[in-house]
């Protein structure tokens, strides 16, 4: 609003070179502090115009307010576990897991991995070391021994929290196998060859030799370590890292990318609003979406704490059937899901005795869903509004460029590594993750991104890279390579290559072969 306002006012100043400056920022989204005859930045930190203004808060600063609005309401329901959680409820166990996290030696900065299916304890730990200025690991909770230790040696995990087995997946044995050391060590000082920065493993619903309890952890933080929680709260910036989630390894081996409490926060409140969070009232929200993905994680968790959201988990692992009952049963007015998922619901030989009259919208998101599915959601579950990714094809390979250029969306930063500060414009810097640090663990992507004063950014590729949009499932290298060759033969039909979207910064308008948003209401 500030900046219309600015522009505003240059744009009724009396002479041509002002009228000038501001059409021209105008047209460009970017907004500078004092209108120079030519525009341009001098710092790599520019935010566009926008009548929403950004939130500067921390995760665990959104978890406060929320508990002091609504310390009555449902934050999370578990549905086959049996678990009800007030926001007051929950607040009080997160400020307990996060002092108990601090007494056992875990400081601000350090990764602690998530490794298991959707119960509380992952939303609880998820909040808990945002507090603490602890980073979450998402470790996907199907990955085998080798995957599990490229993922927590690549980023440095020092603790790591898991049940001891579901299902066909054993934790413990696969922790055990990984490092063979743990069984002879004691509980928070583990020692080992394979993942030298491990030191504690955290067990949900058994004793592991070796390894804490989650009880150690609730009963270890007295009151000495509330009032440092406290303490690190107050010097936590929106900036610092909060979540390293992992790619699919569809084409090679996971790559790490890790998002501050700024990134999510800010992308759960304008979810929020585009769905209308920030009006509908009490709104109760079935997430069969796994927590390890960012779709569970800030769609759902963060955005629980930023809007009020009650979170209903139908189970720990995918099943359509419970998802169509804890619908029903709970009263739910909002739904997440897959295409693959929703899918499934539709299909379900008995969904139509299911009461969804209280399902008023939808997310479909993970992957662009096709309109057909869209008309089957609507018209077999009755769901009125659906809000999703509108495909161009049903696989989409984004072209491999040396270049891409996109306009600012909000606001757009670059900092100097282990700086908290911007770099000036036209600083070429490898992308590094916030807090990255170590020799660019975690994780440097080898690219260059260029700030141009004219407020647009250049991204010029470090090596050959391949980004697959894909439906829920992975392609063999045979496939990707087809699809490249027929999308290689339909832009040499159609014209030059079309640009990239990049998730939540894409440009203001949506060009040829891109994935744009859709929102469909009866």
């Amino acid at each position: 609003m500030i900046a219309n306002v600015a522009s505003r006012r240059v744009l009724l100043g009396k002479t041509p070179r002002a009228r000038a400056w501001a059409l021209a920022a105008t047209g460009r989204a970017i907004h500078v502090d004092a209108p120079p005859i030519v525009p341009t930045l001098t710092s790599s930190y520019a935010h566009g115009t926008s009548s929403s203004s950004l939130l500067d808060v921390t995760v665990g600063d959104a978890l406060d307010r929320a508990a002091d609005r609504w310390p009555d309401r449902e934050a999370a329901v578990f549905v086959r576990d049996g678990v009800r959680k007030t926001f007051a409820q929950f607040h009080r166990d997160v400020e307990r897991a996060a002092a108990g996290l601090l007494c056992l030696g875990l400081r601000r900065g350090e990764r602690l991995g998530m490794w298991g299916p959707n119960t509380y304890e992952w939303l609880l730990f998820q909040f808990a070391t945002a507090k603490a200025g602890i980073i979450t690991v998402s470790v996907n909770p199907a990955y085998q021994a080798e995957e599990a230790e490229f993922a927590l040696r690549k980023v440095g995990c020092k603790a790591v929290v898991c049940p001891e087995a579901f299902k066909t997946q054993k934790y413990c044995d696969m922790l055990r196998l990984i490092c063979p050391e743990i069984p002879a060590c004691p509980p928070g000082d583990i020692r080992s060859a394979r993942l030298p920065d491990l030191r504690s493993v955290i067990v949900l619903d058994s004793r592991q030799p070796g390894m804490f309890h989650l009880d150690d952890v609730m009963q270890a933080g007295d009151n000495r370590f509330l009032r440092r929680l406290h303490e690190i709260g107050k010097k936590l910036l929106c900036d610092d890292p909060v979540n390293i989630l992992f790619t699919s390894g569809t084409t090679g081996r996971p790559k790490g990318a890790t998002l501050t409490h700024h990134n999510v926060v800010n992308n759960a409140f304008f979810v929020g609003k585009r769905v209308g969070f920030d009006w509908r009232p009490a709104t109760r929200v079935c997430l069969p979406v796994p927590l390890y993905h960012c779709f569970g994680s800030v769609g759902g968790g963060i955005c629980m704490a930023v809007h009020g959201l009650s979170l209903v988990f139908p189970s720990p692992e995918y099943s359509g059937k419970d998802n169509l009952a804890a619908m029903q049963s709970e009263k739910c007015t909002f739904v997440y899901g897959t295409p693959t998922m929703y899918v499934d619901m539709t299909t379900q030989p008995d969904v139509r005795r299911f009461d969804l009259s209280s399902v008023v919208g939808g997310i479909i998101a993970g992957s662009p869903c096709p309109p057909e599915l869209v008309q089957s959601v609507m018209s077999v579950m009755g769901i009125k509004e659906v809000t999703g990714h509108r495909p161009p094809g049903c696989v989409r390979l984004l072209p491999r460029r040396r270049s891409h250029q996109g306009s600012h969306h909000q606001r757009r930063r670059k900092r100097l590594p282990g700086r908290n500060r911007a770099v000036p414009a036209h600083a070429p810097q490898s992308q590094r993750s916030a807090g990255g640090g170590r020799g660019g663990r975690p994780h440097e992507r080898g690219d260059l991104r260029l700030h141009q004063s004219e407020g647009r950014t250049a991204v010029n590729r470090g090596r050959r890279q391949d980004f697959l949009q894909r439906k829920d499932f992975s392609l063999q290298d045979s496939a990707l390579r087809g699809v490249r060759r027929q999308l290689s033969a339909h832009r040499h039909r159609k014209g030059p290559e079309t640009g990239t979207a990049s998730a939540g910064r894409g440009a203001a308008g949506t060009r040829e072969g891109q994935v744009s948003v859709f929102h469909v209401k009866t």
